[in-house]
């Protein structure tokens, strides 16, 4: 038998941040800039969420939780979706997509973590194809 207590328990995601990036004094997201070239990361803690969160991503890329600093307004092309895997979480997924940016292409990579009916995010995005795997994180 669990405790309504156990059952409300928000997890934790710890992650290692990215090198060569400085942690922004802005809170929530963390928010990590490069110090080598134009790429930002934000990892958002974990919140619950209602209905198929997959569907849910592939429909809206879930723009609505993305801070509006990083919100991205002109998707060009396909998204590319993925499943993922970390550890301790029930569904990883990732998109890949381009937006652009007043005709430059900024590429993003946006993971949603999902564990015990509360989803995490972890969105990355470069002015060029910078971005190869998102920092190494677990539920």
């Amino acid at each position: 038998m669990t405790s309504a207590f156990a059952q409300q328990e928000v997890p934790t995601l710890r992650y290692d941040p990215p090198p060569n990036f400085y942690l922004s004094a802005i809170h929530p997201p963390d928010d990590y800039s490069s110090n080598e070239f134009n790429a930002t990361v934000q990892v958002y803690p974990f919140r619950p969420f209602n209905g198929n969160i997959e569907q849910m991503f592939q429909k809206t890329l879930l723009r609505e939780w993305i801070d509006p600093r990083y919100q991205e307004t002109n998707v060009a092309g396909q998204s590319e979706f993925r499943l993922g895997n970390v550890r301790g979480a029930q569904i990883v997924l990732t998109a890949r997509y381009a937006e652009n940016v007043a005709g430059m292409f900024r590429q993003h990579m946006r993971m949603v973590i999902v564990s015990g009916g509360k989803a995490a995010i972890v969105d990355a995005s470069a002015n060029n194809a910078t971005i190869r795997s998102i920092p190494a994180a677990t539920p």
